[in-house]
């Protein structure tokens, strides 16, 4: 008798899910729709706004140079955002266990977090020179210290009664550790990694700004300065492309680790 509600609550929660992306399907075309339609009847330039079937053509007919910038970006965002979650993550674990340090470390993040960390972009160019290199390492930065809030502040956030109660159960420190406080952890720690990955995308675009030849922040830059507004369109079409790809990859791993922290309508 049990059985039966635990596979209707499961069938529930995937048609829920299901119902969420038709419905989000059908609102998205119906925008893309509705640009398309309104473009054309108001006879828009598309020096001035393109309508999407014109920004699709110019992703057709610029496939290749697209493909080439793309791939430079995506290498830059992967590197800094790798770079942030192997040294940020060490970084989280290591506020969260030292309790003296715990006040003044999280008001260095808060701290850190309030400051536009994006007019730094032109002093890397001077400390690190020109090239890949600065780019990265801006990236980095953007994504540090998303990730060392999200694992201190996941670590720290199993209850005292909880570690109390595991304790008198004769729990070892690596016991509790890995059975309490990492699984307790990982949602806010993957909430710190998906805000990492948007702001790997934001560091590795305006770093292509200030310094670049090759990348799709480049390549934007490139066709505002020659009103190309069409090639401009399709190249940010990408960038987001990217971007909510690397998103839906991280959402699609944390529901498979942790399902059960995922939102009924979350891919």
């Amino acid at each position: 008798m049990s059985e039966i509600p635990e596979a209707a609550t499961v069938r529930g929660g995937v048609t829920r899910r299901s119902q969420s992306k038709r419905t989000r399907s059908v609102i998205i075309a119906a925008m893309l729709l509705g640009w398309e339609v309104t473009g054309r009847l108001l006879g828009l330039s598309p020096a001035v706004l393109p309508v999407p079937s014109r920004i699709a053509w110019e992703i057709w007919r610029e496939g290749p140079r697209l493909m080439d910038h793309g791939i430079e970006t995506f290498h830059v965002i992967l590197g800094g955002l790798s770079l942030a979650l192997v040294l940020g993550t060490p970084c989280g674990v290591f506020l969260a266990w030292l309790a003296a340090t715990q006040r003044s470390g999280t008001r260095v993040l808060v701290l850190a977090a309030r400051v536009p960390l994006v007019t730094f972009a032109p002093l890397f160019l001077i400390w690190f020179g020109f090239g890949s290199r600065a780019k990265v390492l801006f990236t980095f930065l953007l994504c540090f210290f998303p990730l060392v809030a999200g694992a201190a502040l996941g670590l720290r956030s199993v209850t005292p009664e909880i570690l109390a109660l595991v304790r008198l159960m004769g729990a070892r420190p690596a016991e509790l550790f890995f059975k309490v406080r990492l699984p307790s952890s990982l949602p806010r720690f993957f909430a710190g990694l998906k805000s990492a990955s948007t702001l790997a995308v934001v560091g590795a675009t305006v770093a292509e700004f200030v310094e670049a030849d090759t990348g799709l922040g480049y390549l934007m830059l490139a066709d505002a300065s020659r009103m190309d507004v069409p090639s401009l369109c399709a190249a940010l079409v990408i960038l987001n492309g990217i971007g909510m790809m690397l998103y839906g990859v991280l959402s699609l791993l944390e529901r498979i680790l942790i399902p059960w922290n995922a939102e009924p309508g979350e891919v």
